[in-house]
């Protein structure tokens, strides 16, 4: 994988999902690390450094919501902000909590290869400016 690909950090707690998202995205260039919940997205956001993390609002265990906040206060450690996305395909009520709780964008679920590519190129445009 080239060191200026997109690195993605994935939690979803459905594995068909995870495998298919992780799938489209490695097909976009990006080089994904793909986690079952909040507090495993924490830990690779800490690793991993990621470009971008998008993150599940209903998983078992830690949930999206948490996850966000956690990787936040964590924004000094990693010495970068790091893009968060909230996955969800609940009502848009959904949309301003997650803004709340410290994440960037909003993708509505199911994720489809065309709103990946378009999702894509927006985070590669942020992550060089």
């Amino acid at each position: 994988m080239s060191s200026s690909a997109l690195r993605v950090v994935y939690a979803e707690d459905d594995p068909l999902v995870r495998d298919i998202a992780a799938e489209m995205l490695r097909e976009l260039g990006a080089e994904v690390s793909v986690c079952k919940n909040g507090a495993e997205a924490v830990l690779l956001c800490l690793s991993v450094n990621p470009d971008v993390a998008l993150l599940d609002l209903a998983m078992l265990g830690m949930d999206g919501f948490d996850g966000a906040r956690r990787i936040r206060a964590n924004d000094g450690v990693t010495g970068r902000r790091i893009r968060l996305v909230a996955l969800s395909g609940r009502t848009p009520g959904y949309e301003a909590e997650a803004r709340t709780a410290g994440f960037d964008e909003f993708l509505r679920k199911p994720i489809t290869l065309e709103g990946l590519r378009e999702a894509v190129d927006r985070w590669r445009i942020a992550s060089n400016g």
